[in-house]
């Protein structure tokens, strides 16, 4: 699964797979409204269908949670658009962001034709517009934390957005950690080779010396001295 969302606020969820007997892959698209229920006009009935078919065995187990869970009138569809789309704008805080920024690429080779970053506005940010803020918010409530049974999580409820209650754009800065820099013991055998390697300049420039001096000494034998 793929999923992207144009400059008009609809989300656009890509399902790729392929037949077992088959070579090349398939792909269907299902289109989602700001609101987050899908776009019965832009998306084509069979690909629904054939969505529908191939997620057949997942789409069960969701109902079933539902029911176990006294979740009423659940529609997978409209779970997959909150799971995307509410983990694309925290994915998108998390670098300190409101809006998706995009670049031009070649639809042929996909390089990059420009670097000038393409800024969208924050129109459809579900934590900066009210509208959307309240249809998020009132589905995590009502089914999220019923079906995965997160009670003890969330509150009951959430402060409306304002001029004053909402997000802003921040400076994020980012940290990277290497493993390498990570202390461990290493195995006798890895140590002895580590040494071996690590040393290797000075051994053979020793040898080099000793040999060096070895010719030396012959010659003075030869001479007499």
């Amino acid at each position: 699964m793929a999923g992207g969302t144009p400059a008009n606020g609809s989300w656009i969820l890509s399902i790729v797979y392929q037949n077992a007997t088959a070579v090349a892959t398939n792909e269907v698209r299902i289109v989602f409204l700001p609101t987050g229920s899908v776009d019965t006009t832009l998306t084509s009935p069979s690909d629904l269908n054939t969505a529908n078919t191939l997620l057949a065995p997942s789409i069960q187990l969701v109902s079933q949670a539902a029911n176990s869970s006294k979740v009423e009138n659940i529609d997978f569809w409209e779970l997959m658009n909150w799971i995307f789309v509410s983990h694309y704008w925290l994915t998108l805080l998390d670098f300190g962001q409101l809006s998706p920024a995009t670049f031009t690429y070649n639809t042929t080779t996909g390089v990059a034709e420009s670097y000038a970053p393409i800024l969208y506005p924050s129109t459809y940010n579900i934590f900066v517009n009210e509208t959307l803020f309240n249809i998020y918010s009132s589905y995590l409530l009502n089914t999220i934390i019923l079906l995965f049974e997160y009670g003890d999580v969330f509150p009951s409820e959430f402060s409306q957005l304002s001029s004053t209650n909402q997000l802003t754009r921040t400076n994020v800065s980012l940290e990277i950690l290497y493993s390498c820099t990570d202390i461990q013991l290493k195995s006798p055998a890895d140590l002895i080779v580590s040494i071996l390697v690590a040393d290797w300049a000075f051994i053979s420039t020793f040898y080099a010396l000793v040999i060096l001096s070895g010719r030396w000494l012959e010659k003075g034998k030869k001479h007499g001295e």
